[in-house]
């Protein structure tokens, strides 16, 4: 949400050619941003800087954070859906975990490729079990 906030920022002040601002805002935010353990997960830039602010985000709230991926290839995908849906997966598994009273919680994050078939599981622990309704 954060990374969001910033690039709407941003692209307000591209949108007006202000430069100096974009030059300003981004070297402001450089430094938060390069105090991320910077890992490489899967080659992917989008992927890795995803999987790197989220583990950090996720760390910093207490949340163990387990990562496996392998080395990907995705020029089938637009990095703006990459990054959709990779940072909301992560988002709702981080507030999910904020919920738990009981343990310590967790996030596992496995990505795999299959072909052109990108496959992303996370799983996560949970403060209260889902509700059934209707044999779901």
């Amino acid at each position: 949400m954060i990374l969001k906030n910033h690039l709407n920022v941003i692209y307000e002040y591209c949108k007006e050619e202000r430069w100096d601002k974009v030059n300003e805002y981004v070297y402001g935010i450089r430094e938060p941003m390069a105090a991320l353990d910077r890992r490489v997960w899967s080659g992917n830039d989008v992927i890795d800087l995803i999987l790197n602010y989220k583990r950090s985000e996720a760390v910093n709230a207490g949340i163990r954070c387990d990562i496996e991926t392998d080395k990907i290839e995705l020029d089938h995908i637009a990095d703006q859906d990459i990054c959709t849906v990779l940072s909301n997966v992560m988002d709702n598994s981080i507030e999910a975990c904020k919920k738990v009273v009981i343990g310590k919680p967790w996030i596992k994050v496995i990505i795999r490729s299959k072909g052109n078939i990108l496959v992303v599981k996370v799983n996560n622990s949970l403060g209260i079990k889902p509700v059934e309704k209707n044999g779901n």
